[in-house]
């Protein structure tokens, strides 16, 4: 977990990405992670359940046309929980191709976030 830890910065999740490989579970609470920050969790290949809370600066979960659709494939996470990221949008998260093995996604919370994204 981590949890408000104010350096806990995109580098550190680049980090986290190269030295924690056997990682299935990982909670993201109060941190300042961006979408390249993100990003660099693809890099985990066991990854299989990931928790967001309340991460002021979390704009996208996918992008909406990648250069490179194969460079960041979330190839195990079947699980995403995003909860209180005010910046997230309804186009934030339109390119599912990202998350093959992707069973669950829950949005609460995310003020920017409507009914019209899940039509």
């Amino acid at each position: 977990i981590a949890r408000g830890i104010p350096h806990v910065t995109d580098d550190s999740f680049l980090s986290i990405s190269h030295h924690l490989l056997n990682l299935q579970d990982l909670t993201i609470h109060y941190c300042d992670l961006s979408f390249s920050g993100f990003l660099s969790l693809s890099s985990l290949p066991s990854l299989s359940k990931l928790k967001i809370k309340e991460c002021p600066d979390f704009n996208y979960l996918a992008p909406n046309e990648p250069s490179n659709p194969t460079s960041f494939i979330f190839s195990r996470l079947e699980h995403i929980n995003i909860n209180s990221c005010d910046k997230l949008t309804d186009l934030s998260w339109i390119n599912t191709s990202t998350f093959p093995q992707l069973t669950q996604l829950t949005l609460s919370r995310c003020k920017r976030i409507t009914s019209e994204s899940y039509l």
